[in-house]
């Protein structure tokens, strides 16, 4: 079981993950609903987010997980566990070798957890997510290549690296004009 130190898990929910990873052999790993409160750099809180994911069926078969998640600890041993050396974001490059073995990973509508973070929607933390999963992806990408996972890597998670260049061009434009 995987958690962010930021998080708060519902009561149950391991429970209820170790049931549903009993049921059927070919899921790796399973996570539920997370719920997000925004808090400032002084610990207030500024917003609350119910579903941060946004589900609504009763189970997802998804590419990837955040931070928390539980996982089948076969599966792991099967295709090793986290790697250490990625230093952001590093359930990415595990969902990829997941899935690559034959496994899938299965998000439920049920309450897992409560996440408390910076605001995703101020520049400030945009610019800082930004940098990170810049720097990430460049990790990653060094040790899915080493995989022979880089070209799903890209196709999967490279659409920010775009998102990213064209609202610098934007900004720069408007400063321009």
């Amino acid at each position: 079981f995987f958690v962010d130190g930021d998080t708060i898990i519902y009561r149950h929910w391991l429970e209820k993950a170790i049931a549903f990873l009993h049921g059927d052999d070919q899921v790796a790993g399973v996570a539920g609903i997370v719920h997000e409160i925004a808090v400032d750099d002084e610990g207030r809180m500024l917003s609350f987010k119910k579903n941060r994911y946004n589900q609504t069926a009763q189970q997802d078969q998804v590419n990837v997980f955040g931070g928390i998640a539980v996982y089948r600890r076969s599966v792991l041993e099967e295709v090793k566990p986290f790697n250490p050396y990625i230093k952001a974001t590093p359930e990415l490059e595990l969902s990829l070798r997941i899935r690559k073995a034959g496994y899938r990973l299965v998000r439920l509508f049920a309450p897992m957890a409560i996440t408390l973070a910076p605001q995703r929607e101020t520049f400030h933390e945009i610019l800082r997510r930004s940098k990170t999963n810049l720097y990430a992806m460049g990790d990653t990408l060094h040790y899915c290549r080493k995989e022979g996972l880089m070209l799903q890597y890209m196709k999967e998670r490279m659409g920010f690296v775009f998102q990213f260049a064209l609202g610098l061009m934007i900004a720069l434009a408007i400063l321009i004009i």
